[in-house]
């Protein structure tokens, strides 16, 4: 009897935010591993672009006629029901499966379009998810939703204590508001999905400066704002401390 090892084709992409163009490039890569001239083609090739899972259309270039960006985008190629793949982008990591195919045919075409989504990828997102994921299922994510907010606490209000003197709500107060907006973020961040944009990405170049800009700045006026607050607290406790 031969005993052989059965290697799982890898599914999951890192979630990005796509362009017209690399929607176009996807196209090309799953139209032609359902092309292979080796294989027979009886079966005429059939796609399906499907947007918001209303919207449906066949031709690249019609998506921006549908709309000007979505979170929820599939791309399926087929050939009958024998040979298909299927990338769909949704709420939470997006997907690619085939079918029909052999499995280093499956595997070339996962790792082409993992490159067209990793020069893409969303850093954050990708980085909560990671953490997310590496800790959920484990004892790790009791220490660290648990035991180590406790201890970043209790440290951060001794050092308080001690080098602004302030009181014991004070103290406490602003470490526990620091963990609960970290954690606020980490779980926007992953509950952030993929966005595909119906436009090439050269023209939203300048946008996407011009949306930069305006981010640091306003980043920026938070910051000065939350020190500014700080130091005022700061002061009304040192100078005004029964007021």
């Amino acid at each position: 009897m031969t005993i052989s090892r059965v290697y799982a084709v890898p599914t999951d992409l890192p979630r990005a935010r796509l362009y017209l163009d690399d929607v176009a490039e996807i196209v090309r890569i799953l139209d032609e591993a359902l092309t292979d001239p080796n294989r027979s083609h009886d079966l005429q090739l059939k796609r399906e672009l499907t947007v918001d899972e209303t919207k449906l259309t066949d031709d690249v270039n019609d998506l921006p006629k549908i709309a000007k960006s979505t979170r929820d985008f599939i791309i399926k190629a087929s050939r009958g029901y024998q040979f298909t793949a299927r990338l769909r982008i949704g709420q939470f990591r997006p997907s690619l499966t085939t079918y029909g195919l052999n499995y280093p045919e499956q595997l070339a075409v996962f790792h082409r379009v993992e490159e067209i989504f990793s020069a893409r990828r969303l850093f954050w997102q990708n980085l909560s998810q990671g953490f997310i994921d590496a800790t959920w299922s484990s004892l790790w994510s009791l220490a660290l939703f648990v035991i180590c907010p406790m201890v970043f606490v209790g440290l951060v209000a001794r050092l308080l204590e001690k080098v602004l003197s302030l009181s014991f709500r004070w103290a406490v107060g602003i470490p526990t508001v620091l963990i609960a907006v970290a954690l606020i973020v980490v779980m926007a961040s992953y509950f952030r999905s993929s966005t595909v944009i119906f436009s090439n990405f050269s023209e939203q170049a300048a946008a996407r400066r011009g949306s930069t800009v305006k981010f640091l700045v306003e980043t920026a006026k938070m910051i000065v704002v939350f020190l500014l607050g700080l130091l005022s607290y700061y002061l009304a406790h040192r100078f005004w401390p029964h007021g």
